[in-house]
Order: C-alpha cells, then structure tokens, then sequence
C-alpha cells in the first residue's frame, strides 16, 4: 500500500532534497507539486515510512528547511 508525504521546503533546496530522495534506489517517487511554494510531495510503500522519516530527519539535522505538511 502507498501513502504520498507532503513537505514544504525552501524553493532554493528542492534539487538538493530531490537528489538525496533519489538516491535510494526504489524507496520513493519525489515530485515537486508548487515550486513557487516549495511543495513537494514524496511516494513510497507504507512499509518505509520509518525510512521516510528517517531520512527527512537528517536533512533537517543538516539545516535544510523541511516540514510536514496535511495536503
């Protein structure tokens, strides 16, 4: 089953987030939804959510502004 996270970044941060998404191989599908905004949106199996945050966790650890967001 898939669950679809939505963050809200800094614009000027989308690539870097998107690069590090995507480095893991067939974890999730990264997609920008307003880049205007810093919407974006991130789809993996449920059964990697722990992962998901793991990793959203580090990127905040790392100073880069990422948060949450109901959509």
């Amino acid at each position: 089953m898939d669950i679809k996270y939505y963050y809200r970044v800094d614009p000027k941060e989308i690539n870097i987030i998107q690069h590090i998404f995507q480095s893991y191989d067939n974890l999730a599908v990264f997609s920008t939804v307003d880049s205007k905004d810093g919407v974006v949106s991130v789809l993996s199996d449920v059964k990697n959510s722990v992962f998901i945050n793991s990793i959203v966790q580090s990127i905040i650890s790392n100073n880069i502004f990422i948060v949450p967001i109901k959509k």
